[in-house]
């Protein structure tokens, strides 16, 4: 695990690792986890930088699903916090953050003609705007609430990336459990016993059921919300002291 720091572990291996528990559990059921190949198995791939190919899986799955949920959107949640045309302008916050955006970063942002006139343009300038204050705030042991925040928005994220795999290994290692059984049923001199498949196979089941309800689309906006506005809730902080009220 050196070889990953402390975000890459959170929000991208552990994603790929919850993915992967079935088959552990499938493992455990069928016996084979006393047998030497398979701790072999396991030391070489934790050895040869297993957990860095996960995570960079795991990375990929979730930053294409990051695309499709802000085109699904209509942007990401940053973005909506400091449009002047949505209903969300409401926020009495809004006017003051972006006052302090553009104050902190150096970056005229859109008024309402802009956004009216050209939503695209208006949108890349906030985008702009956004990564110049995370870049920022960059710095976990500074802005630690940032840094949970932003682990908190990648693990829903990933998790969502690899739900579809995560799902069918868990249903594949299910399915894999109850056939285990039925040959432990049908043969007296199988090397497991049917009740431990069984066991393992309603673990996967289990497993995959959590899958399909946990990392929904609702929880991956809601945990990115919390990261804008923690984002944002710097601004007082980073604003210079020459800047006027």
């Amino acid at each position: 695990m050196l070889w990953l720091d402390k975000y890459e572990r959170r929000a991208r291996l552990a994603p790929g690792l919850l993915a992967l528990v079935p088959i552990a559990f499938t493992v455990v059921g069928v016996g084979l986890r006393d047998l030497p190949v398979v701790s072999t198995l396991i030391g070489v791939l934790v050895s040869v930088g297993g957990p860095i190919v996960i995570a960079a899986v795991v990375r990929d799955r979730g930053l294409e699903c990051q695309e499709a949920l802000f085109g699904e959107w209509n942007g990401p949640p940053s973005t909506h916090l400091l449009r002047v045309r949505e209903a969300v302008s409401t926020d009495p916050d809004r006017d003051r953050r972006r006052q302090l955006l553009s104050e902190v970063t150096g970056i005229a942002l859109p008024d309402l003609r802009d956004e009216q006139k050209s939503p695209a343009d208006a949108d890349q300038r906030y985008a702009a705007a956004v990564q110049e204050l995370r870049t920022r705030t960059r710095d976990s042991g500074d802005f630690p609430l940032v840094f949970a925040e932003n682990m908190n928005f990648g693990f829903l994220r990933n998790a969502r990336g690899v739900r579809s795999l995560g799902l069918a290994i868990a249903v594949l290692c299910a399915a894999g459990s109850v056939a285990a059984a039925w040959y432990a049923l049908a043969q007296n001199d199988a090397p497991f016993s049917a009740g431990d498949t069984l066991v393992s196979g309603s673990l996967a089941l289990a497993w995959a059921i959590g899958w399909f309800r946990w990392p929904t689309k609702t929880r991956v906006r809601s945990a990115g919300e919390r990261y804008a506005r923690e984002l944002f809730a710097t601004l007082p902080v980073l604003r210079t002291p020459n800047s006027s009220s």
